[in-house]
């Protein structure tokens, strides 16, 4: 809540740099790796704390998710399996996210062609989360327009509208989307 608060503040870009020193110790111990035994807490910890130390800027990680995605997206076009594509099903979310908030056009046709073509409802809630963090703002008007379409079913369109308007860069784009 204070990051919503405090991101079109002047302030905002040294509170970015507090955070990612507060995260990054906590993000080397847990690494992006799942360790033989560990608790289920650690896999939660792990997810969150890399999302926050991406979602503050750390180059290392955002780069990492990245790759991760690329490598995703890339294996899941050669298959045609059910369960497509390597990534790690809890960092999924983290790498669409800071995929999504690092990225444009590309990675924004990427994910709504994920979005369309995934049956799970789950994963398409994670790629329709990821679809409102985009900076750019026509990116974003497409999120909501796509939040309306046909390939999204009417009780998931607030999610992605919600996602939209979660998003410093978005929050007013969506309210005069929802007013219109």
């Amino acid at each position: 809540q204070l990051d919503s608060l405090l991101a079109l503040d002047n302030c905002y870009n040294s509170y970015k740099n507090y955070s990612r020193k507060i995260y990054q110790k906590i993000a080397q111990k847990m690494g992006w790796e799942k360790r033989a035994g560990e608790k289920h807490t650690d896999t939660l910890l792990r997810a969150l704390v890399l999302y926050q130390l991406g979602k503050f800027g750390d180059q290392e990680t955002i780069k990492k998710a990245q790759e991760l995605f690329q490598l995703h997206t890339s294996l899941r076009a050669l298959s045609e399996v059910e369960g497509r594509g390597n990534l790690d099903p809890d960092l999924r979310g983290v790498v669409y996210n800071l995929v999504a908030s690092n990225g444009d056009k590309k990675e924004w046709n990427s994910l709504v062609k994920m979005y369309k073509e995934e049956d799970n409802q789950q994963e398409r809630d994670r790629i329709g989360r990821a679809l409102g963090l985009f900076k750019n703002k026509s990116l974003l008007r497409k999120t909501l327009d796509f939040s309306i379409s046909k390939h999204v079913r009417f009780q998931n369109t607030l999610g992605i509208i919600g996602s939209v308007w979660g998003n410093p860069e978005g929050r007013y784009l969506a309210w005069e989307f929802v007013k219109k």
